[in-house]
């Protein structure tokens, strides 16, 4: 065996290992799958192949390239070459083993964006390695591996090259490792989004490869300019065809009534009793819901956690792959909720359990204009510490409550949960009183949901607490179980409750809702006239007509309305799928395409240009 054969022969174990990954990702989220044609399945199995030796090629490239150096010691060579050829290719294969099971939580391959909150995870790698810990046996097991077939591979090699011949063969190797890399000849390399040949995201998941995701987005440039219409004024005419803002009313809310958004961690519609028909794990949130205004069909503008802020506070949704903090836009001109209340006089405080520092929150609120900043560093005791995260949520909510007390009125506030996030920790003196559940969440949903009921039986002794409107919501969706909340729309539905104890805020529910829309709601209930523009991306919900939401997903844009999830391309509409839970109406597809493409320019020009407020 020549060296040429040795690597032709790494070559393709690695594309039987990816072949392995591909299979064990498809096992582990099956229940995406089930229901869709075998053979479509089985295209995207073969589809999957050429992005494999894309990554394939682009991780090994350094390995060949080193290969064509001159060495002068053929001792040295061989061991040199298998650290980096195991470490490369290890690494990479670790983290595609990784997202096996992160893919739960995210919908989504791994990208280089998702090393941006990397840090967050630094303290947990440890807990989250034993966690989960066959997945890491496995990524230990195949470093094993790739060390022990190419150690095989080296004793069979029993003839050796001379250094002209192994660069001629370097050469060519190189050469056909640049065609791989592009994924073949043409003219335009291979990019994710290539993989989304149907209008399911599943099967383009499916298809790619974690390596080949991250390494096709590291060091991207900002978002494009877009010109699908020749000037700011053409984009501000096909925007007004759905108003922020409701036309001019008396106010729902008196003046001076406090604010404060509940955001609730990795909380799916899906563990609510309502709006289902069967027993959840929320039994309290489900009491506010009957109580308060209850938006069924509200959709999350993000899937991380890092991504919430910008949707709620600032009414900005995660349209990019970088988050909006660590983005190069992050200092735009914004007009968010803390700055528009202090301009109303309000006290402004945000409170998270975490570490300081932890998912740029506090970063965050400080952008955003919150007038302080409680973490788990500001909490009196370490006692109530998970030994994780931060601060369980039970104490963290009485800390909340106690300090909203001696908060001057009116005040606006915030307070985002931790406990429903992995590792789902619990007290110990609370452990089993809850259902397990079916899925590793659920008994933490069931803790959350408690610390909040014993929030509001604080709250209630307080004398804020008859003058305060409570916004519960949540900053994405975690684990599923049931099919149609494994959709591309189905995993983005996430609970949304406006609730006064003293005032019936007489809003209709049953239509569409975002994240976005939280800011001119609250705009609107108070009838404010603020004195900056507002972003375009959220409508009022005292507003019936055209709700729609834009969803991002692998790269493209679709618009669900109450039509259904729209699909445009070179203007024309390609698909419109209907989704069974939604409340349908009857309308044209065509204004839809436009508004699409408006809200994208909006987004891509605005943030490049810092003129998402005009």
């Amino acid at each position: 065996m020549t060296s040429v054969t040795a690597l032709v022969g790494r070559f393709l174990i690695l594309i039987g290992i990816y072949c392995l990954l591909r299979i064990g990702f498809y096992i582990h989220n099956i229940h995406l799958y089930h229901e869709l044609p075998p053979q479509d399945v089985l295209f995207s199995f073969l589809i999957g192949m050429r992005f494999d030796l894309a990554a394939i090629c682009l991780i090994n490239s350094p390995y060949i390239l080193v290969q064509l150096m001159p060495w002068r010691s053929e001792v040295w060579k061989p061991r040199i070459m298998r650290i980096l050829f195991v470490c490369c290719n290890g690494i990479f294969i670790g983290l595609n083993i990784f997202d096996i099971e992160y893919f739960q939580f995210t919908s989504k391959r791994l990208t280089a964006s998702s090393f941006h909150i990397a840090q967050d995870m630094q303290a947990q790698i440890w807990q989250v390695a034993a966690y989960y810990w066959h997945f890491s046996l496995l990524i230990v097991l195949m470093f094993i591996v790739l060390w022990a077939l190419d150690r095989q591979l080296d004793q069979r090699r029993t003839e050796i090259l001379s250094w002209p011949q192994r660069f001629f063969w370097g050469l060519i190797a190189l050469g056909f490792t640049i065609l791989g890399a592009r994924g073949g000849s043409q003219i335009k390399p291979l990019i994710p989004a290539h993989a989304y040949l149907s209008n399911l995201p599943q099967l383009a998941n499916l298809s790619l490869n974690s390596s080949f995701t991250i390494l096709k987005t590291y060091n991207q440039s900002g978002i494009q300019a877009k010109s699908y219409f020749p000037n700011w004024r053409s984009v501000e005419g096909a925007l007004s065809a759905v108003p922020t803002l409701a036309k001019p009313h008396e106010a729902t809310l008196p003046e001076q009534t406090n604010v404060l958004i509940i955001i609730l961690e990795s909380f799916n519609l899906e563990y609510m009793g309502m709006p289902h028909q069967r027993r959840g794990y929320t039994p309290f949130l489900d009491e506010l819901a009957r109580q308060g205004t209850f938006f069924p069909y509200h959709i999350a503008n993000g899937r991380r956690s890092i991504d919430a802020m910008p949707s709620i506070f600032a009414g900005i949704p995660s349209w990019m792959q970088r988050p909006f903090i660590t983005s190069s836009y992050q200092t735009n001109s914004l007009t968010p909720l803390p700055k528009l209340f202090k301009q109303k006089g309000y006290e402004t405080a945000f409170f998270h359990g975490g570490e300081n520092g932890t998912m740029f929150f506090d970063v965050m609120a400080e952008r955003f204009g919150f007038d302080r900043y409680w973490g788990a560093q500001d909490y009196p005791s370490d006692q109530d510490h998970d030994g994780h995260w931060g601060i369980y949520d039970g104490p963290f909510l009485q800390f909340t409550g106690k300090t909203l007390s001696q908060m001057a009125q009116p005040f606006f506030a915030s307070v985002f949960t931790l406990s429903s996030h992995q590792p789902y920790s619990i007290p110990p003196a609370l452990q089993n009183k809850f259902a397990k559940g079916t899925l590793e969440i659920h008994e933490s949903i069931g803790y959350a949901d408690y610390s909040l009921r014993e929030f509001f039986r604080y709250a209630k002794s307080q004398p804020w607490y008859g003058n305060t409107l409570f916004v519960i919501t949540s900053d994405h969706t975690s684990k599923s179980e049931h099919a149609e909340y494994q959709t591309e729309v189905g995993s983005l539905r996430v609970p949304l409750i406006f609730f006064h104890p003293m005032i019936d805020l007489n809003m209709k529910t049953d239509k569409l809702a975002q994240q976005a829309d939280i800011l001119p709601t609250l705009v609107d209930l108070f009838a404010w006239s603020p004195r900056e523009p507002l972003p375009h991306f959220g409508n009022s919900l005292l507003l019936d007509d055209n709700r729609h939401v834009v969803i991002y997903s692998g790269g493209r844009y679709k618009i669900l309305n109450h039509q259904g999830l729209l699909s445009f391309e070179q203007d024309q509409l390609i698909n419109l799928e209907v989704l069974p839970w939604l409340p349908i109406q009857s309308g044209r597809t065509e204004m839809w395409d436009q508004i699409l493409r408006a809200k994208v320019q909006y987004y891509h020009n605005g943030l490049i240009e810092d003129r998402l407020i005009w």
